[in-house]
This record gives structure tokens, C-alpha cells and sequence, in this order.
């Protein structure tokens, strides 16, 4: 096994000096160029390394098979590595443009439905956040335009038609659906004329 690494390793590094360009700029170019070419030429390196490997004939003895086992961790550790490499930060959601405009954003992809409460002069939002949800993963946020909900660090956002008071705003669990229930108070009140009851 340590005959096949050092191989490999010698291999690589002729390899290296080799394909290696002189200017910088060449250097440039060439990585540019041959990323894609590289890939290839590693993926059919190893194909052929693996039919190597596996098409060579070993006796049937605890060191053949523990050398086995070694291959296919060392196999399984290389593929880990190219996909943590690949694995990329997500960038950041715009939540709010940089004019200042505010965006409706939905990253948990929860339901919703938005009522307008014209009785009570207020505007409730209920969100299907799942029913076995810890509260302390919830994080509320009621500002005079919209609304934010945090939910395992996800952003929930949402434009309101109207102001509201965030002040005295209140925010609920419903207690068989787990559902957020946050009721907002309208800024601008409306006077409703009391209606009669037919006796």
C-alpha cells in the first residue's frame, strides 16, 4: 500500500513539473483553461486506478482484505473532499433592497394566511410553523410596515397593507396546531358605527 502511495506521489509530482508555464500569466490562463480538463483527467485516472485495483488478483488472507478496506476509506475520504470543497456558502438573502424597499421572503417555505380584522381594528397573521417546534427557535419581529419571523435562523418576511403598532402587538402559539399566531393592532384607527340587533 505504501508502494502504491508513493507511486501515485512521484506520479503526481512529474506530472507537475511537467505541465508547469513559465509566466505567471500563462499560469493564469492554464487554470482558467484546464479546470475542466483536469477533472476529467482525475476522474479517468482513478476509473482506471479502481479496475487496476480491483482486477488484480490477491490472496484471500487478513491483509489482503483489511488493504481492501483501506482503499475503500481512503476511496470514500477523497469523494468527502470534493464535496466539501464544492459545498459553497449560500450567499446572504436581501431582505431589504438597498433603496430601502422591503421584500416578502418565505426561506422556510411555511403556509400563511394574513387576515384583515376590520371588527377589531387589526391585522393577524397566522403562520404554520411546525406543530413540535421549540418557541425558543422562534424569533418575532413587528415593525410599523412588515413583519419578520425567524424560524431556526430561516427569515420569514412579509410587507403589511397597513401600519401597525408593534408596541402593542402580541404573538401566540396555538396550542393544538402549533401555529404562530401574531396579532398587530392598526396605527390608524377607525371609528365603526355600533350596529343594531333585531330584537
Amino acid at each position: 500500500m505504501q508502494e502504491k502511495k508513493d507511486k501515485k506521489q512521484k506520479q503526481v509530482e512529474s506530472e507537475l513539473e511537467c505541465n508547469s508555464p513559465d509566466s505567471l500569466q500563462d499560469k493564469e490562463k492554464h487554470q482558467e483553461e484546464g479546470d475542466g480538463k483536469q477533472e476529467t483527467w482525475r476522474t479517468a485516472e482513478d476509473d482506471e486506478e479502481d479496475r487496476r485495483f480491483w482486477e488484480e488478483p490477491t490472496p484471500y488472507t487478513p491483509e489482503s482484505r483489511l488493504e481492501t478496506h483501506r482503499y475503500i476509506e481512503q476511496k470514500r475520504r477523497a469523494k468527502d473532499d470534493i464535496r466539501e470543497s464544492k459545498k459553497r456558502e449560500k450567499p446572504l438573502r436581501t431582505l431589504i433592497t438597498a433603496e430601502g424597499k422591503v421584500l416578502n421572503v418565505n426561506v422556510p417555505k411555511l403556509y400563511f394566511s394574513l387576515k384583515d380584522d376590520e371588527e377589531n381594528n387589526r391585522i393577524v397573521l397566522d403562520l404554520a410553523v411546525y406543530r413540535h417546534l421549540d418557541s425558543s427557535l422562534l424569533d418575532v419581529d413587528v415593525q410599523p410596515t412588515y413583519i419578520r419571523v425567524l424560524v431556526k435562523g430561516k427569515p420569514f418576511q412579509l410587507v403589511l397593507p397597513e401600519e401597525v403598532k408593534p408596541d402593542s402587538s402580541s404573538a401566540k402559539r396555538s396550542q393544538t396546531t402549533g401555529h404562530l399566531v401574531v396579532s398587530m393592532p392598526k396605527a390608524k384607527e377607525v371609528i365603526l358605527d355600533k350596529q343594531k340587533v333585531s330584537t
